[in-house]
């Protein structure tokens, strides 16, 4: 298990725990202490996304070559041997709300796609490259014929969670709507009142298809009968969360959710 803190990079494996921290050797150290995401790809390759840029760990070897210092990842997809991407052969990338296609062998930029449009997330779905584009909605992408609109939500956060059965959750402050890009049909869940005036910064979707937002105030969980309830923290309660500023979610392959 890798984790990213404010102030430490750590490796776990079994009862062994490894930490790195940037240093004076260039290539070989991280650039920063502070790890904003990590991602990995099917090479089993680490992508550390810093405020200095980002960098590459490889398996087997202890050092951080960097990959860009001026860009900021926030969000990273493997392409390569996807028998469900209509796209690329290779890394799709999101930073500075701009698209940019990898090279996987010698991990250069080949092309960047700057819209001018706020785009805030980046996925896919039944074999289509999707985006979030804060204020305006969903939309599928291909290289050749730029963002085309698939669910439009003017209020939109930007970001977007991708069911398993192919269903897209969105959000904005006062509703969340659950998308079935097939059917072309919706279903509107208000969360007015119950979700805080707080900012909204991932979304992940759980193996029952209940969408989980991670905000500044504490954990969202809509339910895809409609309910939704808020998940704070308890003083009292051990099993609730030890803060409220939510930063990152993640689904394991068990069905299992954790929260950052």
């Amino acid at each position: 298990i890798w984790l990213g803190t404010n102030d430490v990079l750590c490796r776990i494996s079994g009862f062994h725990t490894r930490t790195y921290r940037s240093g004076n050797n260039p290539g070989k150290d991280l650039p920063s202490d502070e790890i904003y995401a990590l991602y990995t790809d099917s090479d089993g390759r680490i992508w550390i996304n810093t405020p200095k840029g980002v960098c590459v760990h490889s398996p087997g070897t202890e050092e951080f070559p960097k990959f860009n210092t001026s860009i900021r990842l926030v969000k990273f997809l493997d392409l390569r041997n996807e028998n469900k991407a209509e796209c690329y052969g290779s890394f799709l990338a999101l930073g500075q709300e701009k698209l940019m296609e990898i090279d996987s062998d010698s991990l250069s930029i080949r092309h960047t796609w700057d819209y001018g449009m706020g785009i805030m997330d980046l996925g896919y779905c039944e074999g289509k490259v999707i985006i979030g584009v804060k204020g305006r909605g969903v939309f599928r992408w291909r290289p050749e014929e730029g963002p085309v609109q698939i669910l439009d939500q003017k209020d939109n956060c930007g970001k977007f969670a991708v069911c398993q059965d192919g269903r897209i959750w969105t959000m904005s402050k006062k509703e969340c709507i659950l998308f079935d890009p097939v059917e072309n049909v919706t279903m509107a869940v208000a969360v007015k009142g119950i979700l805080p005036e707080s900012s909204i910064r991932c979304l992940e979707a759980d193996h029952e298809g209940n969408l989980w937002a991670a905000t500044s105030d504490g954990i969202l969980i809509v339910k895809r009968d409609g309910s939704a309830s808020m998940e704070q923290q308890s003083n009292s309660n051990n099993e609730c969360l030890g803060d409220n500023s939510i930063r990152s979610l993640f689904r394991s392959s068990d069905g299992g959710m954790w929260a950052g």
